[in-house]
């Protein structure tokens, strides 16, 4: 189940990459590695940006973003599985949380996202769930699900 995240959860996902290339996989080449929860916290605007975690009965298995970043559309971002959840189906139930929250917000009929060429395991998961890739920005797949509109 995702609710608002908290700095704590930023602090528990950043401990989740082994090394410099895996945190980037996950966070992007725009925040610096080994940057405090704070610096990044801020950076990726969490106080005025829709953050979440992912969490069941055992804590804490996701970190992510789902914000306005264009009129009628949500843009997931900086989405993070914990280690031990990963090819459980977790990052399915995560995005699909996130999914439905972007679409009971009225107006929104699309959800964008960028992926790593790479990361073939998460092109995977987006493509099951409905997202088209429709180009790239900035070395990534961009990525977008266009939600049916009852007429």
């Amino acid at each position: 189940m995702i609710s608002r995240a908290q700095k704590e959860h930023l602090v528990t996902a950043l401990t989740w990459p082994e090394n410099e290339a895996e945190f980037a996989f996950w966070f992007g080449d725009k925040i610096v590695y080994g940057s405090s929860a704070d610096t990044i916290w801020q950076q990726i605007q969490a106080d005025s940006r829709d953050t979440f975690v992912f969490t069941d009965e055992t804590g804490q298995l996701g970190f992510g973003q789902c914000y306005e970043r264009e009129a009628n559309a949500r843009h997931i971002a900086c989405l993070i599985v914990a280690p031990q959840a990963r090819g459980q189906g977790v990052g399915r139930r995560f995005v699909t949380d996130l999914m439905n929250h972007a679409l009971s917000i009225s107006g929104v009929n699309r959800i964008t996202l960028n992926v790593y060429p790479n990361n073939a395991p998460a092109r995977k998961l987006y493509l099951s769930l409905g997202f088209n890739e429709v180009g790239e920005n900035r070395g990534m797949v961009a990525m977008r699900y266009d939600h049916a509109q009852d007429n």
